[in-house]
């Protein structure tokens, strides 16, 4: 399941949260070994990663230009059902 997360936050920002939830549903249900450990930990970072650049894109967005109602709707929108 982790490889089918995208590699930039440009297609991650498209993403709703019934794409994302099973991600973290696999990390939460992981048994942590110390053979998994590694693994979990490079698979959490990519996703907070996306999460944070996501995040802090459509911020950017909004205060790009403070009129623009689909960079509001959209950042509203993530803040509110993923981040």
């Amino acid at each position: 399941m982790y490889n089918d997360l995208p590699d930039s936050a440009f297609e991650f920002m498209k993403w709703g949260w019934s794409q994302i939830e099973p991600h973290y549903k696999d990390l939460a249900t992981t048994k942590l070994t110390n053979t998994t450990l590694e693994e979990w930990l490079r698979k959490w970072s990519h996703l907070k990663n996306l999460l944070e650049e996501t995040h802090w894109r459509l911020y950017v967005a909004t205060t790009i230009n403070t009129l623009d109602k689909k960079a509001e709707d959209d950042y509203k929108a993530f803040f509110d059902h993923i981040y």
